[in-house]
């Protein structure tokens, strides 16, 4: 009776049942390993989309003052490869022979194009020092707009050397005057970073540009590109002010409080107070200074710099 009690007892838990509870552990963990690792990827995968959709929505609503901007320029930018692409459609329409193409469409439009932008973008830098930015990166898209929705409509080749001008000096004048906003927008560590995006927008803009010209040139004809984005560039030019705030300059308002605490003070003599007219023309008179000798000291920087200094030879040549 004892080995069968054995046997008996080897059919108890520690017998032949508790091997069956083993190799069913065994058999049963495998699918619900996989079901349960299913469902940790699923939601480890749904979790990296919330993740993601949120970091997005963060980083969007972080810049919201300076996407209008950045939207701007990617209409503004899409001008740039609009004739390129359409070159020998454009010469064809003007009776131009193959040599004349490459000279007045590939060479003197060019040049006229790039030394407009250099030359408004010397400007640009001291007019965003004395007007507001907001209105000034307005009037820069509103001139790049019409330009290039004229474009669409012009007769003669120098109309398209008008036309392209008028473009040129709306992308020379559009970048300083936003790196410009940029710095009063953002804190020193945070400005790389909405230069980036500001990137991203801006060469989005010539890919969109060569598609719609390929596209749109080939089923509608070269005009229609220019003046699609003409007009997109020139709302854009004229809802600017109403989408973006007017963005503050930091240093330029610490100047302004303390030229204003410095002639709001009593004279040195009788104790009288310092007539207004003569505060504000005081006040004027060291702003005014401040900022040229602001503006002097980064220019020297600048042109000391020899990977500015190249990049400004580049955009005249």
């Amino acid at each position: 009776e004892g080995q069968p009690g054995i046997q008996a007892g080897g059919s108890r838990p520690g017998g032949p049942r508790g091997m069956s509870r083993v190799s069913n552990g065994s058999c049963s963990a495998q699918p619900s390993e996989n079901g349960d690792g299913g469902a940790v990827d699923e939601r480890t995968s749904g979790g990296r989309r919330r993740r993601l959709g949120q970091l997005l929505h963060d980083e969007l609503w972080r810049h919201r003052r300076l996407l209008p901007l950045a939207a701007a320029q990617t209409c503004l930018m899409a001008d740039q490869p609009l004739l390129p692409v359409n070159l020998t459609a454009v010469a064809k329409e003007f009776g131009l022979d193959d040599n004349e193409r490459d000279e007045k469409l590939g060479g003197t439009v060019a040049v006229v194009f790039f030394s407009a932008g250099a030359v408004a973008s010397l400007f640009a830098g001291r007019l965003a020092d004395v007007t507001s930015r907001r209105k000034l990166l307005a009037a820069f898209l509103v001139i790049g707009g019409a330009a290039s929705l004229a474009n669409s409509r012009v007769r003669s080749f120098a109309q398209i050397l008008l036309c392209r001008a008028g473009v040129g000096v709306a992308m020379g004048g559009v970048f300083p005057v936003t790196f410009a906003v940029v710095g009063d927008l953002y804190p020193p560590g945070e400005r790389p970073h909405a230069i980036a995006l500001l990137s991203v927008f801006a060469g989005a803009g010539p890919a969109i540009g060569q598609v719609m010209a390929g596209w749109l040139g080939s089923a509608a004809g070269w005009r229609a590109p220019f003046a699609i984005v003409g007009l997109a560039t020139l709302l854009f030019g004229l809802l600017l002010p109403y989408l973006m705030g007017e963005p503050t300059a930091v240093k330029v308002k610490a100047e302004e409080q303390a030229a204003s605490r410095a002639t709001g003070s009593p004279a040195a003599g009788d104790g009288s107070p310092v007539p207004a007219a003569a505060a504000e023309a005081a006040k004027g008179a060291v702003c005014t200074l401040a900022a040229a000798a602001k503006a002097r000291g980064a220019l020297k920087r600048l042109l000391a710099t020899p990977t500015v200094l190249l990049v400004f030879l580049q955009g005249i040549s």
